[in-house]
């Protein structure tokens, strides 16, 4: 089916989800605060307490299945949760479908396996009003 986010929309709208994308300077949500084009958490998390989904292509290295910025293959993930750890950094919870499973990262290493440059690739999506879930604990 492909890896681009017009892929991705378009099967989410076959569900009944509204899918928009994410981080581009003309997208409804750009990852542009006035000092760079970096996905932030913040921005990650309040489209999480939004009830909306944050699906990210990432590289991933199918040697060791993770996500890795020197990854060779394209890989979506779900952002489920982020969490901000005793040591001041951010943690984030990730459902990957490569293996169907629940993993953690921090966000530093999302953010750098992330497509690079203005264009960071992700998709938000928000479930259609009989799916709609209560924002996150």
């Amino acid at each position: 089916m492909g890896t681009g986010s017009g892929d991705l929309i378009r099967l989410l709208v076959e569900y009944g989800w509204d899918g928009v994308r994410l981080g581009n300077t003309g997208d409804p949500y750009p990852w542009w605060d006035g000092e760079s084009w970096y996905p932030k958490a913040s921005q990650v998390e309040d489209h999480l307490r939004n009830g909306r989904a944050v699906i990210a292509l990432v590289s991933l290295n199918t040697g060791t299945g993770r996500i890795d910025p020197n990854g060779t293959a394209p890989q979506w993930v779900s952002i489920l949760q982020t969490v901000e750890t005793t040591g001041g950094e951010t943690a984030v919870r990730i459902f990957k479908t490569y293996q169907n499973r629940e993993e953690w990262y921090s966000f530093d290493q999302i953010q750098q396996s992330w497509t690079p440059g203005p264009n960071y690739r992700a998709v938000v999506a928000t479930p259609p009003s009989d799916l709609a879930w209560l924002p996150g604990p």
